[in-house]
């Protein structure tokens, strides 16, 4: 049975800016799989695709979702932090806003599947996935955090969509991921 996740989007303009840093971490660190920018709400449960898609509209036509474009705020100094998780993830936080709260809580009501508790869910935006040497993963650390400050990012980045994908977690290159579901959120002043 296939895997699903549900993300939340960055706008375009924050989108090119984080797949630039991921192009620069597969470029340094052999192995880094390329994969689109996403803040992750609920990541890899088993479903079928059909009962996978169902939820996400009835998660998507809840009136909890957000519907306009909404900003996530960065946690600050060091928020780059590197996941002890089966895929040696390189992350960076995010403040547990309302709205990213309220998003994870309709999730979880329409998946009706084990997922993170709103006390441990932390937002987080993968920045590298199966990255087992330990310089590499320090190095990826420091360079988001410097590459967050320069561009801008680190005063936070601003989500325009909710999709789901489906994500196989054995497939270590990423490359059989596939967007299954979109709803765009209509642009807002943020």
């Amino acid at each position: 049975m296939p895997s699903y996740s549900v993300w939340l989007e960055p706008r375009a303009a924050h989108a090119r800016a984080i797949a630039r840093f991921i192009e620069r971490v597969r470029a340094r660190v052999d192995g880094a799989p390329a994969f689109a920018p996403h803040v992750t709400v609920i990541g890899a449960f088993d479903a079928r695709e059909g009962d996978a898609r169902d939820a996400f509209e009835r998660f998507v036509d809840d009136a909890a979702t957000p519907r306009d474009a909404f900003a996530l705020d960065d946690v600050g100094d060091e928020a780059t932090t590197l996941g002890a998780t089966r895929h040696r993830c390189a992350y960076r936080r995010f403040r547990k806003d309302a709205r990213a709260m309220a998003t994870l809580e309709g999730a979880k009501r329409a998946h009706g599947t084990r997922v993170p508790t709103a006390e441990a869910y932390e937002p987080h935006l993968s920045l590298a996935y199966g990255v087992d040497d330990a310089m590499a993963r320090e190095w990826i650390r420091e360079e988001a955090d410097a590459y967050f400050r320069e561009e801008g990012l680190s005063r936070g980045i601003v989500v325009s969509a909710i999709s789901l994908w489906e994500t196989d977690v054995e497939d270590d290159s990423c490359a059989s991921w596939r967007r299954v579901a979109t709803r765009e959120l209509r642009d807002a002043k943020v």
